[in-house]
């Protein structure tokens, strides 16, 4: 009997926990906020999108004008940054910090640049992300970092994936998450060639 009521108790408690969660994400906070982010979505063209849990992080593509735009949330408004593609100087898939592949535009323009950032003040970080290749049997996050030509805001970095708990690299969610933003860099990688073959085509005119 006790048995029984001990049951009856828990499936009680789990509907009343489902309950409260989904009333939590009903709130007129979260309301606004994703109000907010569908008007800031609205005045964005793209046909490329992807959003991160939560809507914290999103970045789309414009096939028109190759720009990518990163949303970023900002308490309950979001924030927009475009960069367009000739502006991206390097791209490198970063998880936990640390660089995992990277690509940079070819031009001796673009590379000059990259490399006096490399050396001023924000060479702690892209220097710090570069060239690492540690192995680690575990993730807790993954995403991408742009080196841009702005010298007030050089670095951007959009995380795709947050865990809870890091999450073993062998995993087909980890897996599935990499393949994801492998596919993003990929993009960006083209958009890089792009923009290097417009460099030797204006140097050639």
């Amino acid at each position: 009997m006790i048995q029984f009521i001990l049951i009856i108790a828990g499936v009680f408690f789990l509907v009343f926990m489902s309950l409260a969660l989904y009333a939590g994400f009903s709130t007129p906070k979260y309301d606004e906020q994703y109000k907010n982010l569908n008007n800031t979505l609205s005045k964005i063209p793209y046909t490329k999108k992807f959003k991160s849990t939560q809507n914290k992080n999103i970045i789309t593509f414009n096939e028109e004008d190759k720009s990518i735009y990163i949303v970023k949330k900002d308490n309950d408004d979001y924030i927009v940054d475009r960069i367009n593609y000739e502006d991206i100087l390097q791209v490198e898939i970063v998880q936990d910090e640390e660089s995992i592949t990277q690509t940079s535009r070819a031009s001796q323009l673009a590379g000059t640049i990259v490399g006096g950032l490399a050396l001023g003040g924000t060479g702690a970080v892209i220097g710090g992300l570069s060239g690492k290749k540690n192995h680690h049997t575990k993730v807790s996050n993954i995403g991408l970092q742009f080196v841009v030509n702005d010298t007030s805001n050089p670095v951007r970095i959009i995380l795709f994936y947050e865990y809870l708990l890091p999450i073993k690299t062998n995993e087909d969610k980890y897996k599935d998450s990499y393949s994801n933003v492998n596919e993003w860099f990929k993009l960006v990688e083209v958009l890089i060639h792009q923009a290097d073959k417009d460099d030797k085509k204006e140097m050639a005119n």
